[in-house]
């Protein structure tokens, strides 16, 4: 058996190897909750304060990519999904695609010098994120105003008026429970009274 000229085998292997070489590779899905290039970014900001709010004002400046942003924190219910007076400030920025920001919480406070109460660098999860914080303003124990990173806002100053209605309902029933022993013990005295006045006449 001859065997194939070096060219002819060169030739035969070019038409065997293009069909693989021309199909381009699958590319894989965007992973659950992952941007979309070119979708944009948004980042819910939440800030939890329990005391001291009424002069309170919040601003985040936020480094975003390769361009700077701020926005103002408010608690009026401007915001969607802001509920007003509820002692959460709430922010949103919206920006390209990133993987992260760097942030920085201002505090002002009326007839005050602002106060930077948070810088660090967050990421940012999918096209929607949410990043909050509860504020510390240091009335109880003197120190400086700061804010501390938590999972999810909680309401301050809702939760400051279930307890206060708790307390009030907890002394209501304790009044009730009290007077209703105190009415059955003096029930209890007065038939004792009348068994034994009782007991004494038929003696007599």
């Amino acid at each position: 058996m001859h065997a194939l000229p070096p060219l002819l085998l060169a030739l035969v292997l070019a038409l065997v190897s293009r069909p693989l070489a021309a199909q381009a590779p699958e590319r894989l899905p965007p992973l659950p909750g992952a941007a979309a290039p070119g979708e944009p970014t948004t980042v819910r900001l939440s800030v939890s304060s329990l005391t001291g709010t009424e002069d309170l004002a919040l601003r985040a400046l936020v480094r975003w990519g390769d361009q700077d942003l701020q926005t103002e924190l408010t608690d009026d219910g401007s915001t969607p999904g802001d509920l007003p007076s509820d002692g959460i400030w709430v922010g949103v920025l919206t920006g390209p695609p990133v993987d992260a920001v760097h942030l920085r919480l201002v505090l002002e406070r009326t007839a005050q010098p602002p106060v930077e109460v948070y810088e660090g660098l967050e990421g940012v999860q999918g096209p929607e994120d949410r990043l909050s914080w509860s504020l510390d303003l240091g009335l109880a124990s003197g120190e400086a105003p700061r804010a501390t990173r938590i999972s999810a806002p909680y309401i301050a100053r809702r939760l400051q008026e279930v307890d206060a209605r708790s307390a009030v309902a907890s002394y209501g029933w304790l009044l009730v429970l009290g007077a209703w022993l105190s009415w059955l013990g003096e029930r209890w005295l007065r038939r004792r009274a009348e068994r034994r006045t009782g007991t004494a006449l038929v003696r007599r």
